[in-house]
């Protein structure tokens, strides 16, 4: 038929270039060409001309009430496009928390990229793995609390539960690594929060992947090397696309919000298809210097669009030091896991504002009321009175210390 015909026959309606990639699939004949020019083009490093333009990282200013149209600029301003025709959005959705509280990813960011996903006709599932909502019924209850679930009804989106979602196992570094089976038919996209925290100095979008995998295999990555990892992990698995919600963003003592962390407005959204360029760029907005941070390395050269760097810089408070909160000193090192933290600062939380709970303690062994502590490994000779979660002190020191063992804690019900 003529494109004239076809113009005035009311059967047929006209799309974006963008739209017919998305619904023919030929952006993804086309991403397949690129990747085998990428491929011959590469110097000895690996990189060709297309891959130093995905060192491209935009930053672009927002505000809740025009966040989709900033979201629709930030990906236009990058060049992105999809190139399969089904996307996951992988948030952080670490604590059931409100968003405002900085401890998540803003429910808003992720339906921006719905929003803009479903323009060009392309199917979006939202996943995550948060390891301690880890059964369906505690899922649910993980998504009422943030306002995904709420996001769910109102878009039509399922939400997937990847501690519930099948894996295959995939080499890296340090063997083999279950990741989810879904990956391999999507085009996942990272999509964390601009965060401090106490294990490896920021979390970002390499470290927001440890939430594809099973909780067993996260505690393995603490009682070994925790940032070595890490960085493997995003060796094996890397994003078509890394966008990071710094709206509202957490500093402190992170990754959780008050009363551990402090909440920061950034009101700031950034986005590249090279995640670790794009942590990169966080860090340095945030005030840090990558050599510090474990977990990343360098990338250099980094174009800059939108925004520039140094007029977005505002320094995050770091996680320093032991929290400390009245008499209770916190302590954890790097082999101390999610599930181990959160659940002790939920009880921590529950002796501080339960009327008698700090008295009734006292009574209950000689306690100097100077100091009560949760420790990995060495513990402070002043410790008075300790209580340990789980595995979190060795065999050898639970024994000689008498430790409370809190084996009954989880961060879902509250119980200790």
């Amino acid at each position: 038929m003529h494109w004239r015909q076809a113009e005035a026959n009311p059967q047929f309606r006209k799309i974006s270039s963008t739209e017919f990639q998305c619904e023919t699939g030929f952006a993804g004949r086309r991403s397949s060409i690129q990747a085998r020019i990428r491929r011959r083009s590469a110097g000895p490093k690996g990189e060709g001309k297309r891959g130093r333009m995905k060192t491209q990282v935009g930053i672009v200013k927002t505000a809740l009430d025009r966040i989709e149209k900033d979201m629709e600029g930030l990906l236009d301003l990058i060049r992105y496009r999809p190139s399969k025709k089904k996307i996951l959005l992988k948030p952080n959705i670490v604590v059931a928390s409100p968003p405002e509280r900085g401890d998540i990813t803003h429910p808003r960011v992720v339906e921006a990229l719905i929003v803009y996903f479903k323009k060009l006709h392309c199917e979006v599932v939202v996943a995550e793995g948060t390891g301690i909502f880890s059964t369906e019924e505690d899922f649910e209850t993980l998504l009422r609390a943030t306002g995904y679930g709420e996001l769910r009804e109102k878009l039509g989106v399922p939400m997937t539960n990847l501690e519930q979602a099948e894996t295959e196992e995939v080499p890296w570094r340090f063997g083999k690594i279950p990741l989810p089976r879904l990956l391999k038919e999507v085009e996942y996209i990272n999509v964390p929060t601009m965060k401090t925290h106490n294990q490896t100095t920021v979390t970002l979008g390499v470290k927001n992947q440890k939430g594809l995998l099973p909780m067993r295999t996260r505690k393995i990555f603490h009682k070994k090397d925790l940032h070595a990892r890490i960085r493997a992990l995003s060796e094996a698995v890397q994003p078509a696309l890394t966008v990071v919600d710094a709206v509202y963003c957490i500093e402190g003592r992170g990754p959780t919000g008050p009363p551990i962390g402090e909440v920061k407005r950034m009101d700031l959204l950034l986005a590249g298809e090279n995640m670790m360029a794009v942590d990169n760029v966080c860090s340095k907005i945030m005030g840090f210097d990558i050599g510090e941070i474990r977990h990343l390395k360098p990338v250099d050269p980094i174009q800059i669009l939108g925004e520039r760097i140094e007029n977005m810089r505002s320094p995050f408070k770091r996680a320093e030091g032991p929290f400390r909160r009245g008499p209770f000193v916190v302590h954890a090192d790097d082999k101390a896991c999610t599930m181990c933290t959160v659940s002790f600062y939920k009880m921590l939380s529950k002796i501080l504002f339960t009327p008698n709970s700090t008295s009734n303690l006292a009574s209950e062994r000689t306690w100097k009321g100077s100091t009560s502590l949760w420790a990995e490994q060495n513990l402070p000779p002043d410790a008075s009175l300790v209580f340990c979660a789980w595995e979190t002190a060795p065999p050898e020191q639970r024994e000689k210390r008498a430790f409370p063992i809190l084996e009954a804690a989880t961060p879902t019900t509250g119980k200790w």
